[in-house]
């Protein structure tokens, strides 16, 4: 039998990789992109999902699938803005994407703003009735890029895409950013390029120099219109808003309770526990989630859960780790009005806990119960929520 050697020589040559996905620390590949708030205009103004922040004649409505923020009048303003907020993980890239169309050109002074922000931090677009910017707010001082200024393309025709951006035909925009308190954000659009292939079309890349790009990365998804000193009508439509985790989403949960007992119910309906985020800005970004009730009753009752209701004669307190809890509880409170039902159901003598089969999320809530015979004793109950921190 007989062997042969091969010697073969190989000479490497670099490759360069372009119109793949990166994430913001470079990272090239297949992403398991986490949704973490997915948000369908199909579904309605439900006030789960949705804050709406109306000023004078300001309003939202549903126009086919579609929101319509609408402006009429001098000093009008309205903002739509997600109740869920953004959660940053370290070492991985955020993106949020929204549908959003300008069907008619604006006018005077009104301003659209869209993107991922509050009143005092964020990252997003704004358009006017003389420019296009790309803006970075930061304890509530905005750097406003205008289109001129773009470092990748203008899309008005000159850049390497070729595209000129129309906003009355309706675009998805789309912001990446990492944040380690540093880091970049990218904007861009979803459109053609030159040879007609579908991609992200980058617009602008800004670098934080020196600062962090924002306070807390933890933010809603909003649009703002305003009227400024403009009498004139301004109607701007919305479709989807996403947020997404680039890579796999493992929150860390904080656990946490509390009691009330000996409680006589009557056939009217009474709060007995409340909670309530903490106005602390540094619990801002903490999501409530409702998980068990644990209970003893020695007759029939109705028990229900409402999420940001009206209530009166409160005394809100604190729980003993005062340091590590973002919630604080009243026991105090006699009446209660409004606010949205999101459980509800009969207990029994024999029922000793109801469990949340879905997270119920929550930035307040009340527990309330009347009695469903001449009276009844609730002579315990425990509520508990997890934190994500």
């Amino acid at each position: 039998m007989s062997s042969h050697v091969y010697k073969e020589e190989f000479s490497a040559t670099p490759v360069t990789l372009q119109n793949v996905e990166r994430d913001n620390f470079n990272v090239i590949g297949v992403f398991e992109k986490t949704t973490f708030i997915g948000l369908k205009s199909i579904n309605g103004l439900n006030i789960m999902r949705n804050n709406i922040v109306p000023s004078g004649n300001g309003n939202v409505t549903m126009v086919g699938n579609e929101y319509k923020l609408n402006v009429t009048t001098s000093s009008d303003t309205i903002l739509l803005e997600s109740k869920e907020k953004g959660k940053y993980v370290p070492g991985k890239s955020c993106s949020l994407g929204m549908g959003l169309r300008i069907p008619s050109p604006l006018v005077g002074d009104q301003t659209v703003c869209w993107g991922y922000f509050n009143n005092d931090n964020g990252f997003y677009f704004k358009k006017t009735s003389t420019n296009f910017f790309v803006c970075i707010k930061k304890d509530g001082v905005e750097t406003a890029i205008p289109r001129s200024q773009f470092n990748i393309d203008k899309v008005d025709g000159s850049g390497g895409s070729s595209k000129t951006l129309d906003f009355t035909a309706g675009n998805i925009f789309r912001i990446k950013f990492s944040w380690y308190g540093y880091g970049c954000v990218e904007f861009g659009v979803i459109g053609g390029d030159y040879f007609n292939i579908v991609k992200l079309l980058p617009l602008h890349m800004y670098q934080t120099i020196g600062h962090t790009s924002v306070t807390n990365p933890s933010l809603p998804l909003s649009i703002s219109v305003s009227n400024g000193t403009t009498n004139s009508n301004c109607d701007i439509y919305v479709a989807g808003r996403s947020f997404d985790i680039m890579g796999s989403y493992n929150p860390v949960y904080r656990h946490n309770g509390v009691n009330v007992q000996n409680i006589s119910c009557s056939s009217t309906l009474k709060p007995v526990l409340n909670i309530r985020k903490k106005s602390n800005s540094e619990y801002y970004s903490i999501s409530i989630l409702l998980r068990t009730v644990y209970l003893k009753t020695d007759n029939d009752i109705y028990l229900e859960i409402r999420t940001d209701p009206t209530l009166t004669n409160t005394n809100y307190i604190n729980l003993q780790s005062e340091a590590e809890t973002s919630v604080e509880y009243d026991i105090s409170a006699d009446s209660v009005s409004s606010g949205l039902v999101v459980w509800c159901g009969i207990i029994s003598s024999t029922t000793n806990v109801i469990n949340f089969p879905e997270h119920v999320l929550v930035e307040s809530c009340s527990v309330c119960v009347k009695s469903l015979s001449s009276t009844a004793t609730l002579s315990y109950l425990h509520l508990n929520w997890d934190e994500d921190w």
